[in-house]
């Protein structure tokens, strides 16, 4: 790409935290994902997304134009799990003028809401052990699902779409708290720090940042500039000489993510974190948001 690398990361992660891990984290992880394939990879995976970006409606896509000017198709068509995540998968492909794969098929009246996250209480309680909070469809087991849909997809128009899903929930895999999630003895759960109040707006008392919301702007990593050169350098090392894990394993990334846990959660409800959590936050970030686009770019290029 023409931008260096951290120029990439300072564009997306600096449009602020309401934007949150859904729209610039995600299309950063993107752009950061093609910067390392090669010019006839890159260019092959973003022609499958354009055929997915032209079904676009106008007004989504003068969004994403001047919100995100220059960002790769790739990047723009990751953004789509979140807008569209009501529609039942019927629905889905049907909007697109696609047809759904037969490996989805099982799924085909379900939406995808709960394809973006794994409940999973957080250990070191007893009590919370029996809990089964995790649904039946989640970020783990639909992985698998939609790389055997892509292997066999017929079209173009049905590959973007898969696209977008296996490259948002990547990224989704790398923030912990869709991982994770607080619950009780009684198995009642804060929906991954979605109910944890981590900033209160007064005198209102109305909840102003949620634990989740916190973790998906990655604490403001983008204003620690140092932290962003650092991690720019170390993708550009990676790209010099290639990282290679033996195998690409999305629940192993989800276990990662959850092994986080206990820092997460190590903060006071209703209180501003503390400098030291938000720096020890950042970095984590930082290593996890490099991780998802190391990963994507290894996964994107065996597709």
């Amino acid at each position: 790409m023409k931008q260096t690398l951290a120029a990439i990361l300072l564009f997306f992660l600096g449009t602020g935290p309401t934007q949150a891990w859904n729209t610039p984290l995600h299309m950063a992880v993107v752009e950061l994902a093609l910067d390392q394939l090669s010019d006839r990879q890159a260019q092959a995976i973003n022609d499958i997304a354009y055929d997915l970006v032209v079904e676009f409606d106008q007004q989504r896509r003068l969004t994403l134009m001047r919100r995100y000017p220059g960002t790769s198709w790739l990047a723009q068509i990751a953004v789509m799990p979140d807008m569209d995540r009501s529609m039942t998968l019927d629905e889905l492909f049907l909007h697109y003028g696609a047809e759904l794969p037969p490996a989805l098929a099982d799924l085909r009246l379900q939406d995808t809401a709960g394809w973006h996250f794994i409940n999973r209480a957080l250990d070191g309680d007893p009590a919370v052990a029996q809990c089964e909070l995790a649904g039946p469809v989640n970020l783990v087991s639909v992985f698998p699902l939609l790389l055997q849909a892509y292997s066999g997809a017929t079209t173009d128009k049905e590959r973007a779409l898969l696209l977008a899903f296996i490259v948002h929930l990547t990224a989704d895999a790398h923030q912990p708290l869709h991982n994770l999630t607080q619950a009780d003895a009684s198995c009642q759960h804060d929906a991954g720090g979605n109910g944890f109040c981590a900033v209160r707006r007064q005198p209102t008392q109305r909840c102003e940042t949620t634990l989740h919301q916190t973790w998906d702007s990655a604490l403001g990593f983008a204003e620690d500039l140092e932290l962003v050169e650092e991690m720019a350098r170390r993708i550009g090392a990676a790209k010099a000489q290639p990282e290679r894990e033996p195998v690409l394993d999305f629940a192993a990334w989800s276990d990662e993510s959850y092994r986080f846990g206990q820092f997460v959660y190590a903060t006071s409800v209703d209180r501003l974190p503390d400098p030291s959590y938000i720096r020890e936050g950042r970095a984590i970030s930082a290593e996890q948001l490099r991780l998802a686009a190391m990963r994507l770019a290894l996964l994107l290029s065996t597709l």
